[in-house]
């Protein structure tokens, strides 16, 4: 599932450039038309595999949906893949605590729901490559660069994130 603003590494032009990838370089999402929005808001869900139960009412996701979506013990420590961003979001099932993770690999805006607590991430893109996470206001709160040997350095507090974006833009 893809929305207009969004673009994977492999189909942008030899120049490099594309209207959608234009756009990615806005460090607020203000100049985002309201169609443009509203498709990023579109919500859709696709389960993640897990041998763990979930709290019904808790269900971290994003719209579109992320390439990749995995859930683990907060404890393990899996390497994300050359190319994608990977985020990891707490989630309990009200007995012991677990992570979703959500790997990102298009460009591109997503909007995220339920996205709670202190998180972790890695950002795998190559050149420069950014990730970046805005309020609900649209303003950039946070952004990092491509280049990250794999494992989840970071952490950030999900609270105040609405949406995440893909940029091939350094920050």
């Amino acid at each position: 599932m893809a929305v207009i603003t969004s673009v994977s590494p492999s189909a942008m032009s030899a120049s490099g450039t594309s209207s959608a990838v234009q756009l990615a370089q806005s460090e607020d999402l203000t100049t985002l038309s309201p169609a443009e929005m509203a498709t990023a808001a579109s919500a859709s869900f696709v389960p993640a595999k897990s041998g763990y139960s979930i709290l019904k009412d808790y269900n971290p996701r994003t719209s579109p949906t992320a390439a990749q979506i995995r859930e683990y013990q907060p404890d393990t420590q899996p390497t994300c893949s050359p190319g994608y961003v990977c985020q990891k979001v707490p989630m309990w099932d009200g007995a012991s605590p677990e992570m979703r993770e959500f790997w990102f690999y298009d460009y591109g805006l997503y909007s995220v729901y339920q996205w709670t607590g202190i998180g972790r991430y890695v950002n795998r893109q190559t050149d420069g490559a950014s990730y970046r996470e805005y309020n609900s206001a649209g303003k950039q709160i946070y952004c990092t660069g491509s280049g990250s040997d794999g494992y989840y350095g970071g952490s950030n507090n999900l609270d105040p994130v609405y949406y995440v974006r893909l940029s091939p833009t350094p920050c």
